[in-house]
């Protein structure tokens, strides 16, 4: 029992140092990891050695591939940067494996000191996470010494030693013990080093270590799976390509076993450094494998988790601060940031219209229904969707149109701070008022994003008549957006006069769906709760109008 305890308390000790490493780490470099994950490029390769680096420098695989999912979640990364990142992070996290190898008992009370004494006495606060991060260190190396220490007594004993040697003469049984063990404690790392500390007392052989260091692989996979529940089907998807990557990987790895071994027994003399390699060489080939594969292995995830796919477009495209000293063309950037912003509120109303008038492909409740005359033509129109990936990116595209109003009116305040000429001065304060006009537009498609989502929980749907109705107030609204985007873009001042038409038929017509709706619940044809959004819809929709008339109105004043 004693040698037990000495053995979880070390492997406790072990987590907790890994945790201090890991906060200490993220604390020293800020948000730049974060930025560095979200300006992933399309090459997967780059995510590739962005996973490994990120990971080898917070020292846990889980948190980046938990990272990565949660930002293919918000859409900011697609399946294949994901994919790269996932595969990297494998890469990166052998870099424990690789530290404890060596023998760290001697110096981790030094550090233990050292790090102890920086977090406490140092004013910085860089230095303090710096010294949180060398107390992390120390804590681990602890914790792997008495881990050794404790595994020491089992080469006296025979019955641990013959379930372990079974390990060794049956493959599956010790990947089976490794992915069930790092399962539970959430880590691979901490799996490997157990094992590792295993090697270091000799009661294991290498076969054996290396079964449980591929089934750590597998059992990493659950940190992924719980945090996918409840997600996009991007974020599923992620999630399944992650324990694809590592199932199929150590599949392949079990009739390769034994010339596997006796490779990896060529690279050193030291079995916990050959455990340590192997785990690193493992990764690095099963990446090597994939690297050329994942493309059509999301393919069949694809088609085994089917939904939409659409990804959110951060940060600005045009702007930049070197321009700032020619206002001219500082202006004309900040202009077509500006067009940039209101497209994506034209797509992103599309989108919601999709929401609202399309069968949930992921739900059996009953599509909104539309009249009879018209059903056919609009289930060709709107074919059944997943509702909730599209949900999921307009919450988070609308974030992004706030973001974009912010940044591109800070980047005007430093063009206002130059000499500019009066039709430039013009063109500033036109963009800040157009501004202001998108950035309400975006807010109100994600009021009906809300209403749109009410309406799937809670089971609701409208009338026939007011399905209709309401599908010709939205394809109003879209056309006299889709306009408002050509006379911005253009400084198209016909369109803009086509949208300031337009306003008032949408006046007229929201009037008009409101007093027929008032009808249809008197009769009682309509349900009073789907009416209370069916109104809150036909106002929001109104409302964008108003901020176009405002847009048309500002191209038309010599914008």
């Amino acid at each position: 029992m004693t040698n037990v305890l000495v053995i979880f308390g070390g492997l406790a000790l072990f987590l907790y140092g890994m945790i201090l490493i890991s906060a200490g780490l993220q604390k020293v470099v800020g948000n730049r990891l974060k930025q560095t994950l979200e300006n992933i490029t399309r090459g997967r390769l780059r995510a590739v050695v962005t996973g490994t680096l990120v990971t080898a420098i917070v020292q846990s695989s889980s948190i980046v591939t938990v990272t990565a999912l949660a930002f293919v979640n918000a859409g900011l990364l697609n399946l294949s940067q994901a994919a790269g990142v996932i595969m990297g992070a494998n890469i990166g996290t052998t870099i424990t494996a690789q530290i404890v190898a060596f023998k760290v008992g001697i110096i981790c009370f030094p550090l233990i000191v050292f790090g102890f004494a920086i977090s406490t006495l140092a004013k910085k606060r860089e230095i303090k996470y710096l010294g949180e991060t060398i107390l992390g260190f120390g804590i681990l190396f602890l914790g792997m010494d008495l881990m050794s220490k404790g595994v020491s007594p089992l080469r006296s004993n025979p019955e641990a030693l013959r379930l372990l040697s079974q390990f060794g003469k049956i493959p599956i049984l010790g990947i089976l013990a490794g992915a069930s063990f790092t399962g539970i404690v959430q880590s691979s790392s901490a799996t490997t080093g157990l094992v590792i500390a295993m090697g270091i007392e000799r009661v294991i052989d290498l076969k054996t270590g290396i079964g449980l260091i591929l089934g750590a692989n597998i059992g990493t996979c659950v940190t992924a799976l719980l945090a996918s529940l409840g997600a996009t089907k991007n974020a599923k998807r992620t999630a399944f390509f992650h324990l694809f990557f590592n199932v199929v990987g150590v599949l392949y790895m079990i009739p390769l076993l034994g010339v596997f071994t006796s490779m990896v027994a060529q690279t050193s003399s030291n079995l916990p450094r050959q455990i340590a390699n192997a785990h690193t060489v493992f990764n690095v080939f099963n990446t090597f494998i994939f690297f050329f594969i994942s493309g059509g292995v999301m393919d069949i995830i694809r088609r085994l988790i089917p939904g939409e796919e659409k990804t959110v477009e951060m940060g600005v495209k045009h702007l930049d601060n070197r321009l700032l000293g020619i206002p001219t063309v500082a202006l004309r950037e900040a202009h077509k940031e500006t067009v940039r912003m209101m497209r994506f509120t034209l797509d992103m109303l599309e989108t919601v219209q999709k929401i609202i008038f399309s069968p949930d492909k992921s739900s059996s409740q009953m599509m909104l229904k539309m009249a009879i005359n018209k059903k056919e033509e609009l289930l060709t129109r709107f074919p059944p969707i997943y509702k909730t990936d599209l949900l999921h990116f307009l919450f988070n595209q609308e974030k992004v149109v706030d973001q974009l109003e912010r940044q591109i009116e800070k980047y005007l305040m430093s063009v206002s701070e130059k000499d500019l000429s009066k039709h430039d001065a013009q063109i500033m304060s036109g963009l800040l008022h157009t501004l202001t006009d998108i950035e309400r537009i975006g807010d109100h498609i994600n009021n009906l994003a809300e209403s749109s989502q009410n309406l799937r929980q809670k089971g609701l749907y409208f009338s026939d008549k007011a399905s209709a109705e309401l599908l010709d107030m939205f394809d109003s609204v879209i056309n006299m957006l889709s306009i408002g985007v050509q006379a911005l873009e253009n400084y198209d001042r016909e369109a803009a006069r086509k949208v300031l038409e337009e306003e008032p038929k949408i006046d007229i017509l929201q009037r008009e769906l409101q007093k027929n709706h008032i009808k249809r619940l008197e009769e009682g044809v309509c349900n009073p709760e789907a009416g209370i959004i069916y109104v809150d819809i036909l106002r929001n929709l109104e409302r964008m109008g108003d901020h176009l008339d405002n847009i048309g109105h500002t191209i038309l004043g010599g914008f």
